[in-house]
């Protein structure tokens, strides 16, 4: 990975407010895992974490396995988006499986790697801390319209999510970033 790849991870929601120091210290323990193969499981329900992952290119599914059907979809997510960052707070094991629904690149934030920056002080790793709470809330606040929706019977076709791509439907992310502000002045 290189510059150009610094350059791109500094236009993300997860790394809102990081300095150019901060976000080269992250950068030195992640690494790029293609995937050229639909139909690919890259984690598993029940798998122990590695790492949190950002869609570089392509498409990957998140689903439900359900026992005796066929895999329920929950979302797909596209450049930009994050998946399995809740591994960076506390280490547990997945909840979901995450397929390659078209031939991706995904960047891989290394877990362990993370911990030891955490544990050291590294003001970039709170910051990115800082970061992954505000998705939490994006997501919690989009479960919980599910849940709603579900209750009163509706279904909401799975969508896909992508920070950086213009067309798609606006996350709760990008709402907050709306709220708060982002790119520049960082995430509140």
């Amino acid at each position: 990975m290189s510059q150009p790849v610094i350059d791109y991870l500094k236009k993300l929601p997860l790394f809102a407010g990081l300095d150019e120091a901060e976000l080269e210290g992250l950068f030195a323990i992640m690494g790029l895992d293609t995937h050229p193969v639909a139909g690919q499981v890259i984690f598993d329900v029940g798998d122990k974490p590695d790492g949190a992952y950002i869609v570089k290119k392509g498409v990957v599914t998140l689903s439900l396995p359900v026992e005796g059907q066929a895999p329920r979809e929950v979302v797909r997510l596209a450049e930009g988006a994050v998946v399995g960052e809740l591994c960076l707070v506390k280490p547990a094991p997945r909840t979901l499986r995450l397929t390659v629904t078209e031939p991706a690149d995904l960047i891989v934030i290394n877990g362990p790697a993370f911990h030891r920056l955490r544990a050291a002080g590294n003001t970039g790793a709170y910051k990115l801390l800082r970061n992954v709470g505000l998705m939490m809330c994006e997501r919690l606040r989009d479960t919980n319209e599910l849940l709603e929706m579900e209750w009163r019977g509706l279904r909401r076709a799975p969508s896909v999510v992508s920070p950086v791509a213009r067309g798609r439907r606006q996350s709760a992310w990008q709402r907050l970033v709306g709220l708060f502000g982002g790119a520049k002045g960082g995430a509140a």
